[in-house]
């Protein structure tokens, strides 16, 4: 999985990390967490939609301003030696 994740443009790794390392695992806890509570159905949809979703962008947002940050300072350290 290494060299097809390595083939793939930066924001396609951020989006893999993002939905598939991240995504699915917070997708399954937030709704798993309202089965021990007595949670109404538009607050579940509301909290699993609105804030699983925002939150999912957020780390692929991040994840891709790591690569691009990498990217640089490894290029900044190569054309300085």
């Amino acid at each position: 999985m290494n060299t097809w994740i390595s083939a793939k443009k930066d924001i396609g790794k951020a989006a893999i990390f993002g939905i598939v390392v991240f995504g699915i695992d917070w997708l399954l806890y937030n709704l798993f967490v309202p089965v021990f509570f007595n949670v109404s159905l538009i607050e579940l949809l509301r909290s699993f939609f609105i804030r699983s979703i925002i939150d999912i962008i957020g780390v692929c947002i991040g994840v891709y301003l790591s690569i691009i940050y990498e990217h640089r300072k490894n290029h900044l350290t190569t054309a300085s030696t």
